[in-house]
Parts: structure tokens; sequence; C-alpha cells
């Protein structure tokens, strides 16, 4: 595997992550949507933060491509927004904070959670 800068992720609120950097670890789409459709229709579904997390990348990610589906991006990034109100400022760009939450998050996932080993580096960029 590719080892991935560990400076593509910004270290400053302020700072916008590119969709190709926030996604660059991310599984193919229909892998998430086909997630999303299964947990969504599961028993007693509660979603979790990183649940809203993937659910708002994942439409962000179909938004980019199909622009048609930006109002629901939108909506799904401003439900994480407004999960983690404490913690974001108002005027965040909604879709932009998704963005940087989800790159940080996929760097450092759990060994394994995409099916391979995570993508977790030290601080010169050597992967571990």
């Amino acid at each position: 595997m590719t080892a991935i800068p560990i400076n593509h992720i910004p270290s400053h609120p302020e700072q916008d992550t590119t969709p190709e950097a926030a996604y660059y670890l991310a599984p193919p789409v229909i892998d998430e949507a086909a997630w999303a459709r299964a947990t969504a229709t599961a028993p007693d579904y509660d979603p979790t933060r990183t649940d809203l997390l993937r659910r708002a990348a994942l439409w962000d990610r179909i938004a980019l491509a199909c622009p048609e589906h930006t109002e629901t991006a939108d909506t799904a990034a401003l439900l994480l927004i407004d999960t983690d109100r404490d913690t974001t400022g108002a005027d965040t760009d909604a879709r932009a904070y998704v963005r940087r939450e989800y790159a940080r998050w996929a760097t450092f996932a759990p060994d394994g959670f995409f099916g391979r080993a995570s993508a977790r580096q030290d601080c010169k960029g050597a992967t571990r």
C-alpha cells in the first residue's frame, strides 16, 4: 500500500481538505452505499457519530459526481455538524467540515476497518 503523507490532513480547522485527500482511503462508493442501506434497515438502528460521518462523506462523494444530490449532501453534513455542535464554528462550510473529519477519521481508523491495514504514520511520514 502506498504511504499517505500525514500532511494531507489540515492541522487547523480553518484549512480545507480536498475531496481527493479526504477520501483517499475511502472504500468504493458502492460499498459504502451498501453499508448505509444495510445499517439503516437494521432493527433498532441508532446511528453513532461515525455512522453520521460515513453517511455525510458518502453523500458528499455522490454530490461531487452528481451535483443534483448537493442538497442531500448538505443536509447530511449539517446533521453531522449539529451532532458536533460544541466543537464546530458557526461559519463552518458543512461539506468541507465533513471532508476534514473524514480524512482524520479514516487515517486513524482501526486496522482492518477498510479491509486492509490502516495508514497510520509517525510524525516523519513513515507508515507504521
